[in-house]
């Protein structure tokens, strides 16, 4: 990212994987127990990119945590860790990911469906 784009957010899926499906643990009632990791990277440019970075991390956390169920939309919301990064630029520069587990549930046979 150039100077100029920076600070950024950039949101992305992970995996998204049932723990209860039948392959893993016999009958599922019906119901799939679903796990979606979403990270949310925050791009910094600056002599201290962590400093830079944090006041964002703090907004991007208070934000995910707001609503632990995003709207009905999932069971609860768990933070799991952050990870910096950091790499030489015209200036120092630092990625910041933060994860967040998001829990919820659908129909074995229909996924697009909440029971």
């Amino acid at each position: 990212m150039s100077r100029n784009e920076a600070p950024a957010i950039i949101v992305s899926p992970g995996n998204d994987d049932p723990f209860n499906a039948p392959r893993t643990t016999g009958a599922s009632m019906g119901r799939l127990d679903q796990t979606l990791a979403v990270l949310i990277e925050v791009y910094v440019r600056g002599d201290i990119p962590d400093q830079l970075a944090d006041p964002i991390g703090v907004q991007v956390h208070q934000r995910m945590m707001a609503d632990r169920t995003m709207g009905g939309l999932a069971k609860d919301v768990q933070p799991d860790g952050w990870r910096p990064q950091y790499e030489a630029a015209d200036l120092t520069a630092g990625w910041f990911g933060f994860q967040f587990l998001v829990k919820y549930r659908t129909l074995d046979s229909d996924i697009s469906v909440a029971p």
